[in-house]
């Protein structure tokens, strides 16, 4: 007999590793995409701390409290746009209000995360 084709051990095999592989690839995306989510909090932070010192250094002070904050977050005079947090669901319409500030310490925070 000289029939061509794959045995039913072959197909398992084959279909088993396709499962290993998806199975490893699922259990990896979550942690890229975690660490991707700190990536862009961690530059936004930057940048909004960044429009604070020159807010800081034209006017002497910084924000006394979050709505203070908030006003210099929309203030194209210090941020083109606002940096958007990225586990924030608002981004399109209060960006803004995905960062808290502590006049403190003088830190920057992102919300839901």
């Amino acid at each position: 007999m000289d029939k061509k084709g794959f045995t039913l051990i072959e197909v398992i095999v084959v279909v088993a590793v396709i499962v290993a592989l998806a199975g490893i690839a699922f259990g990896v995306y979550p942690k890229i995409k975690a660490s991707q989510m700190k990536n862009i909090i961690d530059v936004n932070k930057q940048q909004i701390l960044a429009g604070i010192e020159r807010y800081r250094t034209i006017t002497g002070t910084v924000p006394q409290n979050q709505t203070e904050f908030e006003a210099l977050l929309l203030n194209t005079k210090y941020f083109e746009k606002v940096p958007e947090n990225p586990y924030w669901n608002d981004n399109k319409t209060h960006p803004e209000k995905g960062w808290t500030w502590d006049s403190q310490t003088q830190g920057v925070t992102s919300i839901l995360h």
